[in-house]
C-alpha cells in the first residue's frame, strides 16, 4: 500500500544501483471479528551493497582486497595511522554488508 506504482519500480531496479527494497506483507484484521489492527505476516529482505555489487559484475572481496593493500601501503609510507586503517576497512566492509537504503551509522567515527 504505501511503496506501490512506478516510483516503487524505479526504487527495486538495478539500474539506480539500490536493489529491492525491504518489504513487508501485513494481514489487516476484519472488522467482523472484532479484532483491529494488523499483524506482519512476511518480511522481505531488500539487498545489501554487496548484493547489488555482484549483480552488476563486480567482485565485493576483491574490492576489499584492494582497499586493504592500499591502506597497507599508505600505512608503510606514513600516510595514515593503524588506527585510520583499521577505520578504513571497518567502514569499508560494513559498508558491503549494509543495506543500500537507508541504515545505521557505520563504525565508529
Amino acid at each position: 500500500m504505501f511503496l506501490v506504482g512506478a516510483y516503487q519500480e524505479t526504487l527495486g531496479n538495478l539500474h539506480n544501483l539500490f536493489g529491492h527494497t525491504n518489504t513487508v506483507h501485513i494481514h489487516l484484521a476484519s472488522k467482523a471479528k472484532s479484532q483491529q489492527g494488523y499483524t506482519i505476516e512476511h518480511v522481505v529482505r531488500g539487498n545489501t551493497t554487496d548484493e547489488v555489487l555482484k549483480q552488476v559484475q563486480y567482485n565485493p572481496e576483491t574490492m576489499i582486497e584492494q582497499i586493504r593493500r592500499r591502506s597497507e601501503q599508505a600505512l608503510q609510507s606514513g600516510q595514515i595511522t593503524i588506527a585510520e586503517a583499521r577505520k578504513l576497512m571497518a567502514n569499508y566492509k560494513d559498508g558491503m554488508d549494509c543495506y543500500t537504503y537507508l541504515a545505521e551509522s557505520l563504525a565508529e567515527s
